[in-house]
């Protein structure tokens, strides 16, 4: 089974001098962790923050949304897409289909993603025995 490694949020001090981005230092740190495997999605919302951390998992590899006309404030997800750097432009509810695709959420009862026999044996062998067999 492919563990999935948790992501931890931590709050840092606004600079009250600078423009807050906090959607895109958000996004820039998920490229840099997830890597190929990160999804952005902007939607609704004013100025361009967003743009700059869309790129970023671009960048990565990753794969980026962005809601079309039907954005209440139409600035936001404007930008990311004017960047060159959103792979898709749908409305929200095609966007929250990702959520259930096996690429991102995979199916619990799949046996796709059951632990091997050989793995389990190789656990009970170690723990037991002392004797690693994983690689």
């Amino acid at each position: 089974m492919t563990e999935i490694k948790p992501i931890k949020l931590c709050l840092v001090p606004q600079a009250r001098d600078t423009r807050h981005h906090g959607i895109d230092q958000f996004f820039r740190t998920l490229a840099e962790d997830r890597g190929h495997k990160a999804i952005g999605v902007v939607l609704s919302g004013a100025m361009n923050d967003g743009t700059l951390g869309l790129e970023a998992i671009k960048a990565g590899g990753g794969s980026t949304f962005a809601q079309d006309a039907s954005a209440e404030h139409e600035s936001m997800p404007r930008s990311a897409v004017a960047s060159g750097c959103v792979d898709f432009v749908l409305p929200p509810a095609e966007i929250a289909r990702i959520a259930r695709h096996s690429y991102v959420a995979p199916d619990p009862r799949s046996a796709d993603d059951e632990e091997p026999p050989h793995a389990r044996i190789a656990e009970i062998v170690h723990r037991e025995l002392g004797v690693d067999f994983t690689h």
